[in-house]
């Protein structure tokens, strides 16, 4: 029941999706644990237990909702597989003896392996074609057909022939049938030899067979390990789709292969054999199948993995041959199983069971063949291709009994099609499948030749059935049952042929003799084949099958063998084949039908007898032609002959029983032109309603309706007939077909006659005015029509003015006859589905209906009136649309346009737009002056409300105006440059397309306008703010936006125009690439203005729009140069809001597949065309490519450099030695290509970064459109080569770029070695990048003391820590790096370097040369503070221990040595200064020592109380002891203000000069901070000063997170004083006080989660968790318990103490920690479940961060 509702759920169109999905997938993942009630077996065909039925059932809908819902998809997707995940691991336990209770047996029996066998049946089959799969299992019922209907199918039946189809599968791929006509029914050749059936062969069309059908009701309920996609005829998508399919990702397919490799293991599988058959024995399960479960486990893992992994293309080769190794391996295991005696022992378990236990011989032959499919998939070289081809040639060669034959029927097959598909993946070796195939079927194969005897031997037992022949009596024909041996000899046969065609289709690119070679090789074994033994007929017969099929699928040249070559030669008609072959064919077919038909009226030993044998052949080809033939132009051909044929037939008739005795007049002659009415009854089925025919084909109809007489194909062909009568010559016509023999009045008899005319009357329901009339109907005045439509009555009768004008009343005939066909229409309308199909037929016909019914006026009025109230605004701009159109129809006096004009004023809201205030008006050009007057005030007081006003009005003036106003236009083209707002610029671009709208012929003069401002922008910058703060680009997006819609518009309509705009594109790109400034910003944030107007010009170019000349040339090199001068700066994160940013990516997207598919417009003719003559030498020129790299920084001049020449001066060198003359095109388009490839790397990998920022964790609703064929380029792996390649062009190009390429391709050897090379080779060229120092500043350079080293004392400075490393174990000591380290220390402020001072102190280990010495001496002179921190930070590194025993053995004396200088050269108000702040902290450090001794408590706070009282500044109530065993750290409380360094040391100078002045600061607050003794706090400052790196990259990248890296600074060995974090107590505090969890925390102090409170507290929490979750996981921080994590009073959560970290954890690295601290409590606070939106944020956030780190 559950699944029946969810197949409504799936017919519904996924309504109340977002909760029905979520329990379907839960429902998956609980399947595991469920218990299954034992199932009542009602049928034998109860099998398959039910947990496994179940599985596949929920799965197979699941992969249905996958197919129709595509941001599901991926959710879908991953559930299957960790289902699958969850399953195996669940199996895999049982290899744990301790987990083999009979319990755990038993539920692995019956509910673990079941599901996962039904979950590995149903993934990964995607249908995307209509019905869905589970609606294939569960199908809606047919509803029962009324009598009359069955009646009606009856006759219909009844009144065709059955013809048997011709098609062969190699050609029916490429067919299309048009409709389904014909009742099906498979016949046989008229022969006594198996050989000739090939019925299986046959397929297409209306004319088909039934190929092994099933009922996917009880198929895969049945069938062991069967599943959809498995076999051809379980086949669920139509190959010719082109649908795209729905692809796994790798890691799926990574995970189910290791998967399988866990479970397909022969002590797995052996160990899962012994349980089941432990459980079988016993008898617990009633429905339990699998004795051993081996066998289909084996069976549909494998077929999964087959599923899968066909349609993946470009898998990396490792994966591609790991799955190679291991379905080998499988596929030798189960070779061993394929035996005889194993087959025999199946069989009769088979038999024994009843069929109830699994057939475990025939599961590993379908196991053996999806292993093949696999292999065949696998291979990945010709080598392995052609030793694959003798492995698959030797099985089907195969020397086996039928009966083994029949049972290994899966794995042949497979082997055949292997052949075939092996040939067309490597075409190099069609030949071996070409002579594999061809063995097979003519030497033959020792398989075909078993099958074919055996066949022969046991006869097919006929059955006699009684048919209707063509003439009146009954005929006995001979049917045959098709035998399964003789059904397996055809379709092996078969598949051979088919795979031969598709191997000769792969080889004719190589070699097109090879249909020829084949031909050749064949026709002697053919001659050989009828003098040999017995097997003769089967040689012959394949040879002669096989050359018919190749020869319709190559057009060739037909076989023998009467009734099959008629079939051939019908094919080759079907296939297209050449017009000297189509008219011999057809005029042997019109021979055998006329000759055979005369042979019937005659003496039957005439010599015309001879073809009779064949004609019912002929006339079965003809239909088959006629259904499938092609082209409107040959059906039309085809019943031009048809027709002609038939007047013929009807002619011999004729003069035959004029001259036969009078038995035999009527009926053979019905008989003989009966057999080609169905015929043409399937050709007209297929084409229009003839309404103009040609003169020719009018009288063929006319001869045909003569001679005419069988009624249910008349019916057919009478509803696309003409009509008899011709509307120009009606009344001679009329007199010509009034005197017809066939249809004379004395044809019929008077009653007869009247009859008729009653009948008619009776149809039109008795009309007075008509009556009379009809009953003065002559015969030849009737006509039938099977289906209801009013375009012809409309079309050819009412609208016939000889019809109007006839005064015998036959137009009011019509118009009655129209009446009623209208209301038959409406009857089958009411009746139709409610789609839009009906609603076009609607639509067609209301004017139809309009012309019918009386009064057309009053009617369009009350439908006008109707629509107005349901869709005013639509009905409204159709109408306009209507009025605009008039003046253009020229039919200005039109009663439409009154009743539409009407319509509006009557029905519609008045909108009068405009400004009827300015254009009253007398004096235009005063009242311009004003306006323009407003629009220059508005932009001088910078009001945006203001300018829209002026501006909106100076457009409306513009627009009323007739004459020019330059001043006008020139300030609406112009008036947003002064404001450069958003809103200036959306008012101005809202206003261009109105002026642009209404006053086209003023296009070109605002447009001239338009750019020059345009340039105006672009020469000063607008926009262009100093990083690192956003560039102002949004108007310039509004402006770019509106460039790229005109160019749409304007490119193919005016030159002038597009000339305008390109040389716009031209003025705003640059042709130099990596230059500073940039002419560009080059900010993240413009990314998608930028790549919008690249993509505009790379539209223009490939839109075959501008001319082939130098500026084509030159805006493409600008295109290119602009794109790749974006990539000269390292990988920043986005600053754009979701919204943009997913515009931008889309933008970045387009640009990338517009410029993919530029390698097409890429050509030499376009490229080379430069006007420089064929014999220009490459050495002659010189362009920004080519120049030194020493010139590289200069502006190049001249057009020339426009020019992209080869890729460096060694290419050229190369080049020219081979040949003097190369033509300049060919290697422009070279160069091009090579830029692009490079362009096209950068963008994916810029789109990439981007696409994950954008969507962090995959969400299906976030996935951009083409962002997977982006995917699927940056999978396909380059060589080293080939980066060394692209690394030397982007150096040609501009050495900057080159540079920036490791920050972009991580970890690539190939490309940083390529650097190194070429950095140490032209330093200069790069000694302004601060980034490239790295590649010369190595420490193979330094050891070496390279002469390069030189460079870097006029290097670019680098950041202060790479400064540093110079003086750290990265690098050797040398004196220029140190040089080169202390000026760029030197020219950062004191501030500056106050944050690395601990690493400044540590670099003295690797001071050699005393320069860091020296620098400290320097920078402690030019800063108090910065001196200050620096004393303290060296006495802290002096000692080892915390008691100062135990002295640094290597900075002792160089840290007491430089304390002492320092403190030395301090003197006068510096020197009282460093005492009084120092004698303060020593005071108040030492407390922590003073109150130790003393007990914990009350003793310890009344001494540290009495201590701090003895300091004057401070308040003695604020010192609190910690809680500390062996320490005695404690808390004391200050009123501080903020204030800057240099501030401070100004106030600090005042107060040691015992002046005065006046203080300015800020607000006190109060700041807490904790002392301790005894306790190294230097880790601590470690990790803070790493935090607040990454708070400052937060807040450089515009993240919302929230760090607070308090302050720590140790002031001695074991003594430090830390800040303490405001308004905050740990989660050990919470606990304690409110004995509540986080979660109820946050409800009791915030409020419900529906409060504005707690959401705010909610946020804070989340961007504080995700942050220091980055921060935890990076730094590998241990010791997180609750004292150590904090909660302030806005919901922040922050992290203290880090004494452990990175390796170090509290006991000894136990390694229990978790990398992130994530508890219950915690999600609750953000949603309670990952799916929940504040938790999916925290995960974005998280993945943002981490990006942002990197």
């Amino acid at each position: 029941m559950l699944l029946l509702h969810l197949v409504y759920f799936l017919e519904s169109g996924l309504q109340h999706k977002d909760k029905i999905l979520p329990y379907l997938l839960r429902l998956a993942k609980l399947l595991e644990k469920a218990h299954w009630q034992d199932e009542i077996k009602l049928n034998p065909t109860d099998r398959i237990p039910i947990a496994e039925k179940f599985s596949f059932c929920l799965h197979t809908l699941l992969s249905d909702i996958a197919v129709r819902c595509e941001d599901s998809r991926k959710e879908i997707i991953d559930t299957q597989v960790e289902c699958m995940v969850l399953l195996t691991n669940q199996i895999i336990k049982i290899q744990d003896p301790n987990n083999r209770n009979s319990a755990t047996k038993l539920f692995i029996c019956k509910t673990t392996l079941p599901v996962l066998i039904g979950l590995a049946r149903a993934m990964g089959r995607f249908c995307t074609n209509d019905p869905p799969l589970i609606c294939r299992l569960f199908p809606k019922a047919e509803p029962p057909l009324s009598q009359a209907a069955a009646n009606d199918q009856n006759a219909y039946k009844r009144s065709f022939s059955s013809f048997r189809n011709i098609i062969p599968r190699s050609l029916s791929g490429n067919l299309h049938a048009a409709v389904d006509i014909l009742a099906v029914t498979a016949g046989g050749y008229d022969t006594t030899d198996i050989a000739f059936n090939s019925n299986s062969l046959k397929r297409c069309g209306s004319i088909h067979y039934s190929v092994g059908s099933y009922d996917p009701k009880t198929y895969f309920f049945s069938k062991f390990g069967s599943s959809f996609n498995q076999f051809p005829h379980l086949r669920i998508n139509d190959p010719n789709d082109r649908k795209p399919q729905i692809i796994f990702p790798q890691s799926h397919l990574h995970a189910i292969l290791t998967l399988s490799k866990k479970l397909l293991t022969k002590d797995m599988l052996t160990l899962l054999d012994e349980q089941s058959l432990e459980i079988y024995s016993t008898g617990k399960i009633l429905i339990f199948p699998y004795k051993t479960f081996s066998e289909t486990i084996n069976l549909v893992m494998v077929t999964l993995m087959r599923e899968l992994l066909q349609p993946q293309k470009d898998l990396p080769v490792p994966f591609t041959k790991d799955v190679q190794e291991f379905v080998k391996g499988l596929y030798l295991n189960g070779q061993t199983e394929l035996q005889s005696r194993n087959h025999d022992a199946s069989e009769k378990e088979d038999r024994e069971s009843n069929f109830a236990l699994v057939n475990k011989f025939k599961v590993n032959v379908m196991a053996n063949a999806a292993c093949v499919d696999l292999l065949v998939w696998a291979i990945g070289d010709e080598t392995g291709a052609d030793s694959l081809c003798g492995r698959l040639t030797e099985k089907i060669n195969s020397n086996h009994g039928y009966r083994l034959v029949l049972a290994h029927m899966p794995l042949l097959m497979v082997c055949l099609e292997g052949l075939g598909k092996l040939a067309q993946k490597f075409p190099n070796i069609a030949s071996t499948s070409i002579y594999c195939l061809r063995d097979f079927l003519i030497t033959p194969s020792p398989i075909l030749s078993k099958l074919h005897r055996q066949a022969n031997e046991k006869g097919n037992k006929e059955n006699i059935k009684i048919t209707a022949a063509y003439d009146s009596g009954l005929k006995a024909e001979t049917t045959k049952n098709v035998s399964p041996i003789q059904a397996a000899f055809e379709k092996l046969r078969d598949a051979a042929i088919e795979n031969l065609c598709y191997a000769l289709g792969a080889a004719h690119a190589l070699d097109p003799d090879c249909v020829r070679a084949l031909v050749a090789s064949v026709s002697n074994r053919l001659f050989t084949a009828e003098k040999s033994d017995g097997e003769s007929a089967l040689i012959s017969t394949n040879i002669v099958i096989m050359l018919g099929h190749v020869a319709a699928f190559y057009e060739g040249v037909p076989s023998a063998l009467d009734t099959l070559i008629v079939d051939q030669l019908g094919c080759m008609i079907i296939s297209q084949c050449e017009p000297h072959v189509y008219e011999v064919v057809m005029k042997m077919f019109t021979m055998i039908t006329v000759e055979s038909g005369s042979a019937a009226y005659g003496n039957a030993a005439n010599e015309k007898a001879q073809y009779r044998h064949v004609s019912r052949a002929v006339i079965n080809a003809l239909a088959n032609i006629a259904d499938n033939i092609q082209g409107e132009q040959q059906m039309n051909e085809l019943l031009g002959r048809l027709l002609e044929l038939f007047v013929q037939l009807g002619l011999e008739g004729k003069r035959a029983s004029d001259k036969s005795p009078g038995a035999l007049k009527a009926s053979s002659s019905a008989g003989n032109l009966g057999v080609l009415i169905p015929v043409i009854a399937v050709l007209l089925r297929r084409l229009p309603p003839i309404k103009n025919p040609k003169p020719r084909i009018h009288k063929l109809f006319r001869d045909f309706w003569l001679y005419c007489e069988w009624y249910e194909g008349v019916k057919e062909i009478a509803d696309k007939s003409p009509a008899l009568v011709s509307p120009t010559s009606s009344r001679s016509e009329m007199r010509e077909l009034q005197y017809t023999s066939a249809v004379r009045n004395d044809s019929v008899s008077v009653n007869e006659l009247q009859e008729l005319r009653n009948q008619i009357l009776e149809l039109l329901k008795h009309p007075a005015e008509i009556t009379a009339y009809v009953n003065k109907l002559s015969f030849a005045q009737v006509q039938h029509s099977s289906e209801p439509s009013l375009v012809p009555i409309i079309s050819d009768y009412l609208s016939d003015s000889a019809l109007q004008k006839d005064k015998a009343g036959m137009w009011n005939c019509v118009a009655s006859v129209s009446e009623r066909v209208f209301e038959k229409f409406l009857e089958v309308m009411k009746n139709k589905p409610k789609n839009e199909e009906r609603e076009g037929d609607l639509e067609q016909h209301a004017q139809f209906l309009l012309t019918i019914v009386k009064d057309f006026s009053a009617n369009s009025e009350r439908i006008i009136k109707e629509a107005m109230k349901w869709a005013p605004q639509w009905t409204r701009s159709h109408i306009q649309e209507y009025i605009n159109q008039i003046p253009n129809s020229g039919m200005w006096h039109h009663t439409g346009l009154s009743m539409a004009l009407e319509s509006i004023l009557q029905w519609g809201p008045l909108n009068v737009i405009g400004m009827l205030t300015v254009i009253g008006n007398d004096d235009k050009n005063a009242l311009a002056e004003v306006i323009l007057k407003r629009v220059w005030n508005a932009c001088r007081e910078r009001s945006d409300a203001l300018h829209r006003d002026a501006l909106w009005q100076a457009t409306a003036l513009m627009i009323s105006t007739v004459d020019l106003n330059r001043k006008l236009l020139h300030c609406i083209a112009w008036s947003q440059v002064e404001l450069f707002t958003i809103e200036a610029m959306r008012t101005a671009v809202e206003c261009w397309q109105w002026l642009i709208t209404s006053k086209p012929g003023l296009e070109i003069r605002f447009l001239q306008e338009m750019v020059s401002a345009w340039k105006c922008t672009v020469q000063k910058r607008l926009g262009g703010n100093l990083e690192p703060d956003p560039p102002f680009v949004r108007p310039h997006g509004i402006w770019v936006q509106f460039i790229c819609e005109l160019v749409e518009t304007i490119k193919y309509s005016s030159y002038e125009k597009v000339e305008m705009l390109a040389s716009l594109i031209h003025h705003s790109l640059a042709m130099n690439v990596g230059s500073e400034p940039p002419c560009q910003t080059r900010h993240v944030s413009a990314i998608g203005v930028r790549f919008k107007l690249l993509t505009c010009g790379l539209s223009l170019l490939q839109g075959d729009i501008l001319p082939k000349s130098l500026a084509k040339n030159v805006l493409r090199e600008r295109i290119y140069c602009s794109c790749l001068d974006y990539f000269c700066k390292p990988v920043t994160c986005p600053t754009q809001n979701t919204s943009d940013l997913r515009e931008d990516i889309t933008t970045l997207v387009r640009f990338w597949q517009t410029l993919h598919s530029d390698k097409k417009y890429l050509k030499a003719s376009d490229v080379g065309d430069l006007d420089l003559g064929p014999t220009t030498p490459l050495s002659s020129i010189q362009n920004n490519e080519l120049t030194k790299p020493g010139e590289f920084g200069r502006p190049t001049t001249g057009w020339i450099n426009t020019v992209p020449l080869s890729n460096s001066t060694a290419t050229l060198s190369r080049r020219s030695a081979k040949s003097k003359r190369i033509p300049m095109a060919d290697n422009f388009v070279k160069c091009y290509l090579k830029k692009r490839n490079l362009i096209l790397e950068l963008l994916a990998v810029e789109i990439e970064f981007l696409v994950v920022w954008h969507n962090p964790t995959f969400r299906p609703e976030l996935i951009i459109p083409g962002e997977e064929n982006i995917a699927s380029w940056r999978a396909k792996t380059i060589t080293d080569k080939q980066w060394h390649d692209y690394t030397r062009l982007a150096w040609d190009i501009s050495p900057v770029l080159a540079v920036y390429l490791p920050n972009r391709f991580k970890i690539n050897e190939a490309i940083i070695s390529e650097i190194k090379s070429q950095v140490q080779i032209n330093p200069t060229c790069v000694s302004h990048v601060p980034e490239a120092l790295q590649y010369l500043a190595t420490t193979e350079a330094i050891l070496s003391d390279s002469t390069k080293l030189g460079h870097m004392l006029t290097w670019a400075r680098v950041s202060p820590i790479q400064a540093l490393a110079y003086f750290s174990r990265q690098f050797p000591s040398h004196p220029i790096s140190a040089q080169y380290a202390v000026r760029v220390l030197s020219s950062y402020p004191a501030d500056a370097v106050l944050f690395y001072i601990p690493q400044l102190v540590q670099a003295l280990r690797h001071d050699k040369m005393g320069y860091v010495t020296e620098f400290i001496k320097y920078i402690a002179k030019k800063s108090q503070i910065v001196a200050h921190q620096l004393i303290w930070n060296m006495k802290t590194n002096m000692y080892i221990d915390e008691n100062m025993l135990q002295k640094e053995p290597i900075l002792f004396e160089m840290l007491e040595s430089l304390t002492n200088s320092i403190v030395s050269d301090l003197s006068g108000p510096a020197k009282l200064f460093y005492e009084r702040e120092f004698d303060f902290f020593d005071k108040i450090t030492n407390i922590s020592g003073e109150i130790r001794p003393f007990a914990k408590g009350v003793e310890r706070r009344r001494a540290c109380l009495e201590a701090l009282s003895k300091i004057k500044i401070l308040i003695t109530k604020s010192g609190i002891p910690m809680q500390s065993a062996a320490k005695a750290p404690y808390l004391a409380r200050f009123k501080v203000v903020k204030c800057g360094i240099n501030e401070l040391e100004n106030i600090a100078m005042v107060v040691s000069n015992n002046q005065t002045r006046e203080q300015t600061f800020g607000p006190e607050m109060w700041q807490a901070a904790i002392f301790k003794v005894g306790d190294d706090v230097r880790q601590d400052m470690l990790a803070l000063q790493v935090i607040g790196i990454f708070k400052n990259i937060f807040q450089t990248v515009g993240l919302e997170l929230y760090l607070f890296p308090y302050r720590v600074v140790a002031t001695a060995p074991g003594c430090g004083v830390i800040e303490c974090v405001p308004n905050a107590k740990s989660r050990d505090q919470l606990g304690r006080q409110t004995d509540i969890g986080m979660y109820e925390y946050f409800l009791k102090k915030y409020g419900d989660e529906s409060t504005k409170e707690f959401q705010n507290a909610r946020r804070n929490f989340i961007i504080s968790m995700a942050a220091y979750s980055v921060v935890g996981f990076l730094l590998q921080i241990k010791d997180r318990h609750n004292g150590n994590i904090m909660l302030d009073t806005e919901g922040h959560i922050i992290h203290i103490d880090f004494g452990f970290m990175f390796e170090s954890s509290p006991g000894g690295n136990l390694g229990f920690e978790p990398d992130i601290k994530l508890t219950d409590e915690m999600v609750m606070i953000m949603g309670g479940k990952m799916e929940a939106a504040p938790f999916k944020w925290f995960s974005d956030l998280c993945v943002q961060a981490y990006l942002a780190v990197r």
